[in-house]
């Protein structure tokens, strides 16, 4: 998903509403904040289904810059 695609989800949204994300193994936590990473696809995953589709990387080996928004720390 891009950032447009989603301000153009959020847009038809009540804006009062709250922003979870998974929890660690279980229910929602709340957004904290939000930041860019560098990423690329994950090398990996078809050994660890685990793993997410991206890694986070250096710089100079990103594919793409990303949204993160991670879950709230404990």
């Amino acid at each position: 998903m891009t950032v447009k695609e989603l301000i153009d989800k959020l847009s038809t949204m009540d804006s009062s509403m709250r922003v979870v994300v998974q929890g660690y193994e279980g229910g929602y936590d709340e957004v904290e904040s939000f930041h860019q990473v560098p990423i690329a696809k994950n090398k990996h995953k078809q050994d660890k289904w685990w793993d997410g589709e991206y890694s986070e990387v250096v710089l100079d080996d990103a594919e793409d810059i990303a949204l993160l928004l991670p879950r709230k720390s404990q």
